[in-house]
Parts: structure tokens; C-alpha cells; sequence
């Protein structure tokens, strides 16, 4: 009988074991797991001394018209220890598209919203919270894996994971990745083969009936470790340094740690709701080429949270049922600056039958949601935030008490810059 020289069936027996239990134990010529992969991924993009590349948002409306798609272009430069530059081209709703950008060289953060807004930031952290949103969170992506001190969600974050394959993106093999957002969204990544660096990233949202939007974050050019020029990150506005816009609303105290919600009714608005205080009033009118545009807003405070609800009448010159989206997108991204908060999710809604739109944000130490709502020329907002970052049961009450005094018939709008009028939350998140 032939017998096994001595030792060979114990080593034999351990490398079974590890090739059965362990993807990692693999090389990397072999096949590595999912949770592997994004450690490599966030190894790459955290010893790396710079990083560039270029890139597009592509997202995709799948609707009963048919659809269309919508293309972001986007750059970033990076340098250790803290220069960052993240610049993109917005051309909704300008078709001929505004430069928007956000730079730290390395003492201090601005912003630059082509044309006539240059602001100092207050870190590169909240820098990079007012652009996420706006930008559809491209500004945050790989920023975030760059730097710690960058805060919010990282897909290293990501649950459920599992190796859809191995395909070729734009002639570089990559890893595709599934996963699952703290939200439930669904992730889908192309990671490089060769340098575990992201490709692209995927996600679907699902709207009313068979509407669903799919958005592809793509990176290309991707340059690391290489010499970028200290100019980069001085860009110079053309224009001359602002003062952060405040809004003219005069924001309460947040009250009453337990307040008696009321209700509140404006005669002349045509609705009423549920308040946790008396609101203060604000007026605030715009000038505009279709004619004068004059906000009514009302803030009430109390139990750590902020409720706002603001109506505009708008000229029937201005009507036009094709751009109603991009008034909802408009008010959205106006909404998110203000606030310097992060894009968490969004939905299309109604009123009594009447087109809106409910957008989820999140914010330092806390949460917001707004409600947006377009009944004939008359465009409502209501914002509930949650500013002191405590458990709350009482946007529903707020959002649910929302009643139309009338029943106009139902029309659409067109867009217009700052539509709504909000207090600064800055005094008051953490």
C-alpha cells in the first residue's frame, strides 16, 4: 500500500479549510469577496497622495412620454493632506448650462454658484454637504473616501453584498458589486480590477406606477499619485467674495420643549394646518422679467423643531406644463443650499390631485423634509426640520393637517429661481 509521506494529509487538510471558508484567503487572481473588494476599494482612495478625474451623473427618466436623460459632466482634484476642487456643469434649468464649484486650499473652504454667488464656508465638510445634493451626489462620492473628516455615508457602508460578476466598463475589467443602502436602495458598483478604484456607480429609484428613475455616476481619466498644480485649489470668481445669504424670515425661538400643536388658518393662502406655535409672518416680493413675485411665509417653532409653509401666486404669463419638473427640481436644489444639507430621497406626490413632490434631507445633528405643491398659479412649500437631532412623530402631524380651504382646478408652472424663503438653520444644528 502506498502511504502519504508523513505531515502531508494535516497540510492538505488545512489548505481545504481555508479555500472552503475563506474568499479572502484567495489571491487575487482568484475570486475575492464582496466585502474584500470595497475594503481594497477604500484602501486605494485613503493612501493615495492625490487623485483626479473627470466624469458624468447620467440619470434617466423612465416615464409614460417615453423618458429622456439628463447629463451632469463633473471634475475633481485632490491633494494631500486637504486640497480638495470639485466642479460641475448644471444645465437644469439653464440649457446653456452654470458652473457650479466648490475648493479648499487647505486653510479655508468656498463655494462659487455661477454667476453671482461666492461664499466662505464654514469647513470643507459643510462645503461638500451644500454641494451633495445639488450635484446628485457626486461632490460626496469619492470625497468622502478621500478624506475622514468628510462626513455621511460611505459605500463602504454597504449591506447585503454580494459579486454580480466580472465585466469590462470602458476597457477596464472591474468588479461589479451589488449592495444595499441604510435605505434600502440598491447600489451597484464597477470596480477596477487593477487599482480597486470606482468606475461607476448605479442606483434606481421607483416612483408613482411604472415611473422609475436610474442614475450612473461615472469616473474617467482617473489619475492618482501624480502632480496637480497649486492653482487648482485658488480658483479666482470673477466676482467679489459675499456675505452668506441669510433670509429676510425672522425665525422664533424653538419654544416649548413640549408644545400644544394648533390650528392655523390663513384666509388669504386658502389653506390651513397644524402649527406647534403662533408663526411670525414674512413677506418677502421678487421682481422678475414675467412680472412680481410675492412670497407669504409663516414659521413656527417648538419641541426642537422648525415648521415652515411659504405660497407665491405666480403670472399666468409663466405657465407652462412642460417645465413643471423643473420647478420642483429647482426649489429642491434652492432648498438644499440653504439648509447646506444632503439629498436622502425623493417622491412624486399630489394634493387633492394637484402635482407635487416630497424631498427627505439630512442635516448635521438632524433631518428635514418639504413638501412642495403646485394648485393652479398658486405654488405651496411646507418644510418640517428636525434640527436638535431628537426622535419625531410630529412631521406627520404637520404634513397630514395640510388642507386646501378650496378646491381650485388643476394647473402647472414653470420654474423660477428662489421660490421658497427660509430661516438659516445654522444657529441652530450642532
Amino acid at each position: 500500500m502506498l502511504r502519504p509521506q508523513s505531515g502531508l494529509f494535516p497540510l492538505l487538510s488545512l489548505l481545504l479549510l481555508l479555500l472552503f471558508f475563506s474568499d479572502a484567503a484567495v489571491s487575487q487572481e482568484g475570486k475575492l469577496s464582496p466585502r474584500l473588494i470595497l475594503t481594497k476599494m477604500a484602501e486605494s482612495y485613503a493612501t493615495c497622495s492625490s487623485y483626479q478625474d473627470t466624469g458624468v451623473v447620467e440619470t434617466t427618466y423612465h416615464e409614460a412620454s417615453g423618458g429622456r436623460i439628463e447629463k451632469m459632466p463633473f471634475k475633481l482634484y485632490f491633494k494631500r493632506p486637504n486640497l480638495l476642487r470639485f466642479e460641475w456643469i448644471d444645465y437644469a434649468p439653464w440649457k446653456d448650462g452654470r458652473m457650479k464649484i466648490v475648493w479648499s486650499n487647505g486653510r479655508e473652504t468656498f463655494s462659487y454658484w455661477e454667476p453671482d454667488s461666492y461664499e466662505k464656508d464654514e469647513s470643507l465638510s459643510m462645503g461638500i454637504a451644500g454641494a451633495t445634493g445639488i450635484s446628485r451626489g457626486a461632490a460626496h462620492t469619492i470625497p468622502r473616501m478621500l478624506l475622514e473628516e468628510i462626513s455621511g455615508f460611505v459605500l463602504t457602508e454597504l449591506t447585503d453584498l454580494s459579486l454580480v460578476g466580472e465585466e469590462i466598463f470602458e476597457n477596464e475589467p472591474c468588479y461589479r458589486i451589488s449592495g444595499k443602502h441604510p435605505s434600502g436602495d440598491v447600489y451597484e458598483l464597477w470596480i477596477g480590477k487593477r487599482d480597486f478604484l470606482l468606475r461607476k456607480e448605479r442606483t434606481q429609484t421607483t416612483a408613482e406606477g411604472d415611473r422609475y428613475t436610474i442614475e450612473e455616476e461615472i469616473h474617467r481619466n482617473i489619475k492618482i499619485n501624480g502632480p496637480i498644480a497649486a492653482e487648482t485649489f485658488n480658483f479666482k470668481p470673477p466676482i467679489a467674495l459675499t456675505e452668506r445669504k441669510e433670509s429676510d424670515l425672522e425665525v422664533p425661538p424653538l419654544g416649548d420643549e413640549n408644545p400644544v400643536w394648533s390650528e392655523f388658518h390663513s384666509e388669504e393662502g386658502r389653506f390651513k394646518l397644524l402649527m406647534p406655535s403662533k408663526p411670525t409672518t414674512q413677506t418677502l416680493t421678487l421682481e422678475t422679467a414675467q412680472g412680481k413675485i410675492v412670497h407669504h411665509g409663516f414659521t413656527a417653532a417648538g419641541g426642537g423643531v422648525v415648521c415652515v409653509i411659504d405660497y407665491a401666486d405666480f403670472p399666468k404669463t409663466m405657465l407652462d406644463p412642460a417645465n413643471m419638473k423643473l420647478l420642483f427640481d429647482q426649489v429642491r436644489d434652492e432648498f438644499l443650499k440653504t439648509i447646506e444639507g444632503k439629498l436622502s430621497s425623493e417622491t412624486t406626490i399630489s394634493l387633492e390631485g394637484h402635482p407635487g413632490r416630497e424631498v427627505r434631507i439630512a442635516l448635521r445633528g438632524g433631518e428635514a423634509r418639504t413638501k412642495f405643491f403646485l394648485v393652479n398659479e398658486r405654488f405651496y412649500q411646507l418644510a418640517f426640520m428636525n434640527v436638535l437631532g431628537k426622535s419625531s412623530v410630529d412631521a406627520d402631524k404637520f404634513f397630514n393637517s395640510f388642507k386646501l380651504v378650496t378646491n381650485p382646478k388643476q394647473v402647472v408652472s414653470l420654474p423660477l429661481r428662489r421660490t421658497m424663503i427660509l430661516p438659516s438653520l445654522s444657529k441652530y444644528q450642532r
